[in-house]
């Protein structure tokens, strides 16, 4: 005889099936939460890197514009 307090063996059934889906949401939510983590990484250092790319072009046409447009003297 079932007793009162204890569930039905169908819903304790189910419970159960719902606690491993809640537990498998979870985790898969913590790796996607870490795989977020690194591509903002990664996607910080190509900032900088672009920043920095950037810079140095700037300079290369500052400097390239310092120089005389003169024909070489073999034209």
């Amino acid at each position: 005889m079932l007793d009162d307090s204890s569930p039905p063996p169908d819903l304790a059934q189910q419970l159960r099936t719902l606690e491993e889906k809640l537990s498998f949401q979870q985790r898969a939510l913590e790796e996607l939460g870490e795989v977020v983590l690194a591509q903002q990484a990664q996607l910080d250092k190509q900032g900088n890197e672009l920043t920095r790319h950037r810079k140095l072009m700037d300079d290369l046409l500052t400097r390239s514009e310092d120089l005389p447009h003169e024909k070489p003297p073999h034209y």
